[in-house]
């Protein structure tokens, strides 16, 4: 979602987190359905994110960032 959001299409969110389009847009498409709403308005050439979209943003870059974290966590309690 994130590359999405930042480039707003799915060929350009593909380059950007090294999938193929078709697969960046079966994972949106699937996340919709889990989460039961539309994040995304699709016109030609471009997703624009809804009001559902842009809420859930922040919450993924924030679950991103822990993520990223979490190895520089695990090895800092192996060297204590």
């Amino acid at each position: 979602m994130n590359g999405t959001v930042v480039s707003y299409t799915v060929t350009s969110a593909s380059g950007f987190l090294f999938f193929t389009q078709p697969t960046v847009s079966q994972q949106i498409t699937s996340l919709e359905t889990m989460l039961g709403t539309k994040l995304f308005e699709r016109i030609p050439r471009k997703m624009i994110p809804t009001d559902d979209g842009k809420a859930l943003y922040p919450r993924v870059v924030s679950s991103v960032n822990i993520l990223k974290s979490t190895p520089i966590h695990i090895i800092e309690k192996e060297t204590i």
